[in-house]
């Protein structure tokens, strides 16, 4: 049969959204769209879809125009500063998000967001009051030390950052990503032994991860162990075969090997 342009607003698009279908929720959002450019709530629900698949640039369009239409929505005001700053447009999502920042000083999340994106764009006093208010609302718990470490290593302060993240892993061990991060800090500080542990520790908690396998495989090169890194890296690209570095990590082990052809 055919279907409404309202029918597909309140019969597929929930289906799909809960079910995480989310390329058969941007086809009838799109497809809704063509029939209906002004029905309501459809912009908004494509950036949500598009925000739920990591694609941000087209998330952005969607809650642009959400605000072109609606200039008061909070919503996509605040989902749109939350894009800018995950598609590392680091003063956009401070001109987005600063104006949001009264009403939002408890939101941990919103916090870490705005405080990397003054640290990026070089407003540093900035920067230290909001990490200063996450620790106000945080307290001592394991979160807040992720994100506080988490937020020292975007900005590449290693020494804060392993101190949050250390603090984090004390207070719990099984906290994903934690142990990732903290072996990238290690790995910056020339700390290769204390990196292989953490990155091996974080396989054990996240292991369809690809990203610690390919670190471990980074340390193997550092450390020389040709064979041990080819090992990692075809972990990493097991789990994703598009992975440059792993690719180009596996080409360099082999060329230390002296096996030229199989690393061309």
């Amino acid at each position: 049969r055919d279907w409404s342009v309202t029918e597909v607003q309140t019969c597929a698009l929930p289906i799909y959204m809960r079910m995480e279908k989310y390329d058969s929720a941007i086809r009838v959002l799109l497809e809704a769209k063509k029939l209906n450019p002004n029905l309501p709530g459809i912009d908004l629900n494509l950036g949500l879809a598009y925000y739920n698949k990591e694609e941000f640039p087209q998330a952005i369009e969607a809650f642009s125009n959400v605000l072109k239409a609606q200039p008061d929505n909070y919503q996509a005001h605040y989902l749109l500063g939350m894009n800018y700053f995950l598609d590392d447009n680091y003063a956009q999502a401070v001109q987005t998000l600063e104006p949001l920042a009264s009403g939002e000083q408890d939101n941990l999340d919103f916090l870490f967001a705005l405080g990397i994106s003054y640290g990026k764009v070089k407003r540093a006093e900035n920067s230290q009051k909001t990490f200063d208010q996450m620790l106000r609302v945080g307290g001592d718990s394991a979160h807040l030390h992720f994100l506080m470490g988490k937020a020292y290593l975007d900005l590449y302060h290693n020494e804060l950052a392993r101190t949050e993240l250390e603090k984090t892993i004390a207070l719990d061990p099984e906290l994903p990503f934690t142990h990732f991060n903290l072996g990238v800090v290690y790995q910056r500080m020339g700390m290769l032994q204390e990196a292989a542990k953490a990155f091996d520790a974080e396989m054990t908690l996240t292991p369809r991860e690809p990203f610690s396998y390919e670190s471990r495989g980074q340390v193997c090169l550092d450390l020389g162990q040709w064979d041990q890194a080819i090992k990692f890296f075809q972990q990493a690209l097991a789990r994703e075969p598009r992975l440059p570095k792993s690719l180009a990590g596996i080409g360099k082990a082999y060329v230390q090997k002296g096996e030229t052809a199989q690393g061309i």
